[in-house]
């Protein structure tokens, strides 16, 4: 339509951990944003790295840092209709969180494409979080839609939906072999991470050099009659409680079946949370009230 475009509101922002950790990106918008608009004019003073695109009636681009888990309260009063996390496994769950508290829009005509996005190496401190949330049980490349009612009568839906990327999908580092070779000679679990793309590997583990999903995981499947079954546990109370129960097949190839993942749970909710689990899988004594199996736990649990 002709005419004079009005100020928009549209505000993208993009965050690394850490402000040294832009300089790569900044540099690289350089290149870029002044091809959508010969116009836009960058502003770095008082370090606010943004953006501003004229030929859009005005439109902002900003890079930020949240480097204290506190730093995600500068941004308490703003309103984004972009959010770009780069390397997510370095934040923390509830500085992403807050920050989806922050994606909204006073115009109407953006409020359709209010988005968030992120990329990541599957490592780094966050891996469990962002596994638990974005790729555990679900298939990639796939839609995952979420129907929300609304106070206000209204019903919105949100999409989620998981892209891996490997070697392979940048011609460019795939096509010369160089990078795939420095990967080649790196540790076991680094490479599994980086060249594979493998979110189940946990550097510095026990098995970290050996895991490898390819022979590790196994399709669900019912737990065999006539084996045994054994469970094992690791208490903790600030810090994760695991229990997992396994059976040992006519090979002795132990598979483990089901994991029960919590914190915060004192010894007796602990037990109650094993009973419920071991009820579901038939494996509860109901008139004795006792379970049908055993097996060991960590020696920190006697402390």
């Amino acid at each position: 339509r002709t005419g004079a475009l009005k100020k928009s509101k549209a505000w993208g922002i993009y965050f690394r951990r850490k402000t040294p950790d832009l300089t790569q990106a900044i540099d690289e918008s350089h290149e870029y944003f002044p091809q959508i608009d010969p116009r836009a004019k960058f502003d770095a003073k008082d370090g606010h790295n943004i953006w501003t695109f004229p030929s859009c009636g005005g439109a902002k681009f900003q890079f930020a840092h949240m480097q204290h888990e506190t730093d995600r309260f500068k941004y308490k009063s703003s309103a984004y209709t972009y959010l770009a996390f780069d390397e997510l496994t370095e934040f923390e769950e509830i500085q992403f969180l807050y920050m989806q508290s922050r994606l909204r829009c006073a115009d109407d005509a953006l409020v359709p494409f209010l988005q968030t996005v992120w990329a990541s190496n599957p490592d780094g401190p966050g891996l469990l979080w962002v596994r638990n949330r974005f790729i555990e049980g679900r298939q990639p490349e796939r839609v995952y839609r979420t129907r929300y009612h609304l106070n206000n009568g209204m019903t919105r839906e949100k999409d989620e939906i998981f892209i891996p990327f490997g070697l392979k999908d940048n011609p460019v580092l795939f096509a010369t072999g160089a990078y795939e070779m420095q990967l080649r000679g790196l540790p076991p679990e680094i490479r599994e991470a980086i060249l594979e793309g493998n979110w189940y590997y946990a550097s510095g583990a026990f098995l970290a050099r050996v895991w490898n999903t390819k022979y590790h995981v196994v399709d669900d499947h019912p737990v065999p009659s006539g084996v045994a079954i054994y469970r094992s546990g690791d208490y903790g109370y600030n810090k994760p409680s695991s229990i997992t129960w396994w059976y040992v097949d006519r090979d002795g190839i132990m598979t483990a079946f089901y994991n029960l993942y919590v914190t915060d749970k004192t010894p007796e909710q602990l037990a109650g949370l094993i009973k419920e689990v071991e009820q579901e899988f038939g494996l509860w004594d109901d008139d004795r009230d006792v379970s049908d199996i055993s097996g060991p736990l960590d020696s920190a649990c006697w402390n």
